[in-house]
């Protein structure tokens, strides 16, 4: 009997702590595909750090070239990799207040700082010296680095025993800076070739070339799985 107590009190105890949620591992499927970025194994792990706040961290390092990276040279190796940092606020229930054990779920407010680093080839078509009749192909090699704030609001939803699933959206800004190597194209006296329609490449292409720091707007959205511990 004293036994069976011993064992039955375990359990127990074993059940309130997998019930009592302290943090989450989650995955990224999207990043594996993104093409306006560059594609990443990405991952994260989130901590409650307590009632209603939480701390999410996010890695992803690159593992292919993108789609977009054409060029046929080989001036620097194709690496990269995404680092973010979120600080989460979620809502009580409404239908009231949750159970402890359920406070990393539901709707949440969160705001990210993020950095991105990106080395790749790239390659671009011009007329040296706005000469029409004379085309000339450009390949060169471009760092790009990326700093930004973002504000989000997203959803973390429990869709089966310790399965969850994390949807987000958010604006914010991000200051681009770029560097090329190997490049010939000048924009002071050249001209770029126009492609035919408006493609995200002849866009990607013309921002390869703008070399220095910029701040633009950032908008960011997706969804993630995870795993609540």
């Amino acid at each position: 009997m004293k036994r069976f107590l011993t064992i039955s009190l375990s359990l127990l105890s074993l059940t309130s702590f997998s019930q009592n949620y302290k943090f989450n591992i989650k995955f990224c499927p999207l990043a594996l595909t993104d093409g306006f970025s560059f594609p990443t194994i990405q991952g994260g792990i989130e901590f409650k750090l307590s009632d209603r706040l939480a701390m999410y961290n996010e890695f992803g390092s690159k593992y292919r070239k993108a789609y977009f990276e054409w060029s046929d040279t080989s001036f620097i190796r194709s690496s990269g990799f995404k680092v973010k940092s979120e600080i989460r606020y979620y809502f009580p229930n409404q239908f009231g207040e949750e159970k402890k054990s359920k406070l990393m779920n539901g709707v949440y407010l969160s705001a990210n700082v993020f950095y991105n680093r990106d080395f790749y080839n790239s390659a671009i078509r011009y007329y040296a010296n706005q000469d029409t009749t004379v085309e000339t192909l450009d390949n060169f090699s471009v760092k790009k680095k990326v700093f930004g704030i973002n504000l989000a609001i997203g959803k973390q939803q429990i869709i089966a025993k310790h399965l969850v699933i994390d949807f987000y959206g958010g604006l914010g800004i991000r200051f681009r800076n770029i560097e090329n190597f190997h490049q010939e194209y000048n924009p002071d006296k050249d001209l770029i070739v126009p492609t035919v329609d408006l493609t995200y490449q002849g866009i990607k292409s013309i921002i390869d070339t703008n070399e220095g720091t910029h701040c633009l707007p950032n908008l960011t959205a997706g969804f993630r799985i995870g795993y609540q511990f």
